[in-house]
Order: C-alpha cells, then sequence, then structure tokens
C-alpha cells in the first residue's frame, strides 16, 4: 500500500491515466499501478543518491607556497617578502646606484627598507649581498666597484638595526653576466644586485 497525501505521491494521483481516488484512497491506497509507480520513483531516487555517493570526488586542494621559495610582490610601490628562499640569488628590483658610484639612490634604499622589515622578522635568516657589473671597463675596476656596492648595501642595512655578522658582501665584477652583447638594455640587467638567504 502507498500514501498519496505525501506530496512526492500526491502528483500520481492528478495524472490522466492515475485511477479515481477518493479520499480514504488518498490516505491508504492498494491500486497496483500506484504502487508500482511509487516504488519506481523509490528506486531511481536509490539509484541516483548512490551514483552521486560512490561517484568520485577529487580533494580540495588549496595552493600553498613551499617553504623554500620566495614571492616577491610589488604592491603599490612596496615590495613585499612572503616567504624565504635558501640559497638562491634573488635580484633588488630597484637596485640603482650613481654612475661609477657606490651612492645608492632614493628608489633603492626604499626597497631596502622593506627588506630590513623582513631580516627583522626573520632573525633565524642570514643574507649575503652580491654586487655586479657590466663589461664597461677593466674587470679589476669592475670588480673592486661591485664589492663597494655590495658593501654600502650591507652598511644601510645595518644602519637599520640588522647585526653585522648576519650580512655578508660579495662583489662578482662582470663575471657573471645574465645577458650578453654590448646593448643598453644588456649591460642594464648586468648590472645589478642581488641577495641570497642562508640559515644562521
Amino acid at each position: 500500500m502507498v500514501s498519496h497525501l505525501s506530496s512526492d505521491n500526491a502528483a500520481i494521483t492528478r495524472r490522466r491515466d492515475a485511477p479515481n481516488h477518493y479520499f480514504l484512497s488518498r490516505i491508504i491506497c492498494f491500486d497496483r499501478h500506484c504502487r508500482g509507480t511509487v516504488g519506481y520513483i523509490s528506486h531511481n531516487k536509490k539509484r541516483r543518491f548512490k551514483g552521486f555517493k560512490n561517484r568520485s570526488i577529487p580533494p580540495r586542494t588549496v595552493p600553498t607556497t613551499p617553504k623554500d621559495s620566495l614571492v616577491v610582490s610589488n604592491l603599490d610601490n612596496q615590495i613585499v617578502y612572503e616567504h624565504v628562499a635558501y640559497g638562491r640569488p634573488i635580484e633588488f628590483k630597484n637596485a640603482n646606484f650613481e654612475v661609477n658610484s657606490a651612492r645608492l639612490l632614493s628608489l633603492f634604499l626604499k626597497e631596502l627598507d622593506q627588506f630590513s622589515i623582513f631580516l627583522k622578522e626573520h632573525p633565524e635568516l642570514d643574507a649575503k649581498i652580491i654586487g655586479h657589473t657590466d663589461d664597461v671597463g677593466t674587470a679589476e675596476a669592475n670588480q673592486k666597484l661591485s664589492q663597494l656596492r655590495a658593501q654600502a648595501v650591507v652598511d644601510y642595512l645595518i644602519s637599520k638595526g640588522i647585526k653585522t655578522p648576519r650580512l655578508v658582501a660579495i662583489g662578482m665584477g662582470l663575471t657573471q653576466p645574465i645577458k650578453s652583447g654590448p646593448s643598453i638594455e644588456a649591460r642594464a640587467a648586468n648590472r645589478r644586485v642581488e641577495f641570497e638567504i642562508i640559515e644562521n
């Protein structure tokens, strides 16, 4: 028997091929047609639910940044260091100096201010500051200039409260270009200062 009072079964009595139902037969119905229809509907619902329940749904994954990677983003001209990279040179975005000089320019100072905050927040980390030059001039002169520029960065970070033993200045001169050729763009890319994070 079935009941047509429930919302699921009430629609059966409104079909054209449904038998006549009076009030009591809506409460308790023994009609074979209705029982078959209700059973078929119920069977389909169970089958759909079983298929939905058993289907393989890939687990939701939340993107994470591994500890040994660095995210450097530029937000409103603010350099944000979100993670650290061990043993991999990272180029400062605004490493600018006066021509043939180790004097830091204002835009680079702002980035170094952000970098000093990063080092203060992570006292377990040290940093190598690595200076590079282009191929204009002699190798000896470029080696000296790159060392002076790297040391200028170290001195500024020390003035911002970073302890001296945590910083190392290294000048590479013209020995590690990232672009080849005499073009202005290549030489500008090779004139750079990098930092490398190491655990103390």
